[in-house]
């Protein structure tokens, strides 16, 4: 039943047929199928060439479009280069053209102003030599007949009113048509016809303008101008230097910016002048008087100025440097920011006068008199004032620094601020003047007074003040107050905590006066006699480090005794035993002070007790005499 059915099923083929039929289809099948896929593979291939193809294609395409693009932006470029090279290269045409343009004007316009100036220069020479020739003239003419006036009225202008009248109006008249060269020689005739001769009626000249005239050595044969007289002239940016004005008057002259460097002005008249930035420098102006000028930021460098007059002057700003000021008058003038470095300024006189920001560097000033000025802000750095007075004026932030103040009178003064430093203060009166704030740094105050002074915040050393003459109530730098200056007397205040007298006093009978308790008060203590008899203390005074004033005769003594009782006298002796002061006493009482002139370094007290006597405080100070004495 098998066999069977597979071969009805197999159309009667057995396995076999099956079999080799199936060999027998396999090649052409796989034939098939070989060329299917070969055609199929021929046929993507052929698929993918076509698209290579087109990409290939298509990027040639994008290529060749961007080349053109890239062309075409290149030709717009060249062209828009192009286009802007020829357009500056017309603008650059442009502006050359425009430049021969201008640059043609210019040389047209400076040819035209060349030929114009030299039109004018024509015309101004020609203008000149015609006003020269008239001025020569005129001069000429002036000359002439002036000359026969001063014949005619025998050289005596001025005696008759109405010749004088008519003398001064051609003279003015004259003078402002001239020039300054002419004027000069205008003055010279006048001068040496006698007609401007100081002192001798001369012809008024007020109010003639003389401008910028050249009366220097250099530009006149002679320096003599003696007795010149121009007072009231305008004279501004003249120049006098080199020549002997002596006698010369110029009062009422109006001098600004004027020159009379190295000029001769002995006994001159300057008074009420305008000198407003004149140059006297190195100049001689003994006795000139300059009284009431305007002499502001005026140069006086290097004058010998002996005893001349600045009284009532404004002179703020003016130049004294070496200036050789001797005895010179500044009564009431004002000095304010003016300038005497190293100048010479013995016997001078400041009464009234400003000198406020005055610059007084290393100017020599020996007992000048500043009495009552005020000197604020000044400086007197490296200065000499030796002896100089200062008496109640304002010295307020002064500066003193390095300068020689020996025996300088600063009494009253009111020197706040004030720099001391280094400066040399040697026996100098400082009584009740104002010093707070003051600096002493390195400052010699050997023997200085500075009695009831104020030193408040000043900086001063401990060994300053002990160097001083006397500090008797002075408010100290730290606001205590000294009540009195040191007894030269050692315990001469009986102190409790030293009783030796053997120490300091020399006790006859020995042992038998000593110190002791005050009955009334264990605190006081007093020097009490130990017996019936008589008895006798006695102290020498060292008093050699007061030896400047012992020569100089201006050594006071000041004794005091304080409350004694049974004492028969008190006496002090010279070195040669020759009584100084005596004190005899009856009875007791509170307080005996005496002041005695002295001679001796080394003087001897001794106080002489009864029975059971005793007393206080013996005290022995010293002060400086106003004027000296004479010694027996």
């Amino acid at each position: 039943m098998t066999e069977p059915s597979f071969v009805q099923r197999f159309c009667g083929l057995s396995m076999r047929d099956v079999l080799q039929l199936l060999s027998s289809l396999v090649l052409p099948l796989s034939l098939g199928v070989f060329t299917v896929i070969v055609t199929l593979h021929q046929q993507s291939v052929a698929s993918q060439q076509r698209e290579e193809d087109r990409q290939l294609a298509r990027g040639q395409r994008e290529q060749d479009l961007n080349i053109s693009r890239l062309q075409r932006l290149q030709d717009l470029n060249m062209f828009a280069l192009q286009r802007e090279q020829d357009m500056n290269i017309s603008r650059e045409q442009r502006i050359h053209d425009k430049d021969i343009a201008e640059q043609k004007r210019i040389q047209e316009d400076i040819l035209a102003e060349k030929q114009r100036n030299m039109s004018e220069a024509q015309r101004y020479h020609e203008l000149r030599v015609t006003q020269e020739a008239f001025r020569d003239t005129l001069l000429l003419s002036y000359i002439k007949e002036m000359g026969d006036l001063i014949t005619k009225n025998n050289g005596r202008l001025m005696a008759d009113p109405i010749v004088a009248a008519i003398a001064r109006g051609k003279t003015l008249s004259v003078i402002r048509q001239l020039d300054a060269f002419r004027n000069a020689h205008l003055v010279q005739f006048l001068y040496e016809a006698k007609q401007l001769t100081n002192g001798n009626n001369p012809l008024d000249l007020s109010d003639a303008e003389l401008n910028e005239i050249d009366f220097s050595s250099r530009s006149v044969h002679h320096r003599n101008l003696r007795n010149l007289a121009l007072a009231g002239a305008l004279l501004r940016n003249s120049s006098f230097s080199n020549r002997d004005l002596s006698n010369a008057n110029f009062s009422d002259a109006d001098l600004t910016d004027a020159r009379f460097d190295l000029s001769k002005l002995e006994d001159a008249d300057l008074s009420n002048a305008i000198l407003v930035r004149v140059d006297f420098s190195g100049s001689v102006m003994k006795s000139t008087i300059l009284n009431r000028t305007q002499c502001r930021r005026a140069r006086f460098y290097n004058v010998i100025a002996l005893k001349a007059s600045f009284s009532d002057s404004k002179l703020d700003a003016a130049n004294f440097v070496r200036c050789n000021c001797r005895e010179v008058i500044f009564y009431g003038a004002e000095l304010g920011g003016a300038d005497f470095s190293q100048a010479t300024l013995l016997g001078s006189i400041f009464i009234g006068t400003r000198l406020v920001r005055v610059n007084f560097y290393n100017a020599i000033m020996n007992e000048i008199k500043f009495n009552g000025l005020d000197l604020s802000f000044t400086n007197f750095t490296k200065s000499t004032c030796s002896r100089a007075v200062f008496n109640q004026a304002k010295v307020r932030t002064a500066h003193f620094v390095n300068a020689i103040l020996r025996e300088a009178d600063f009494t009253n003064a009111n020197m706040n601020g004030t720099d001391f430093r280094e400066a040399n203060l040697r026996l100098a009166t400082l009584v009740h003047s104002d010093l707070k704030n003051s600096i002493f740094i390195g400052a010699n105050m050997d023997m200085a007074n500075l009695s009831l002074s104020v030193m408040v915040n000043a900086i001063v050393s401990d060994a300053q003040l002990h160097s001083a003459a006397s500090i008797r109530d002075t408010v100290l730098p730290n606001g205590t107050k000294i009540t009195r200056d040191p007894n030269m007397l050692y315990n001469g205040h009986a102190d409790c905590w030293h009783r030796q007298l053997r120490d300091y006093w020399q006790i006859n009978p020995n042992n038998a006066i000593i110190i002791t308790p005050e009955q009334n008060s264990s605190a006081n203590c007093i020097f009490a006699s130990q017996i019936e008899t008589s008895s006798k203390m006695s102290q020498q005074a060292n008093l050699t480090r007061y030896n400047q004033l012992l020569i100089w005769r201006q050594l006071i003594i000041v004794f005091k005794v304080r409350i004694i009782e049974n004492i028969k006298s008190i006496h002090m002796y010279d070195h040669m035993n020759r009584t100084i002061i005596a004190l005899n006493f009856t009875h007791g009482f509170a307080i005996e002070t005496l002041r005695a002139q002295i001679c001796s370094y080394q003087p001897t007290i001794t106080v002489t007790f009864d029975s059971y006597g005793w007393c206080d405080d013996i005290e022995l100070t010293v002060e400086r005499a106003s004027h000296a004495f004479s010694c027996r």
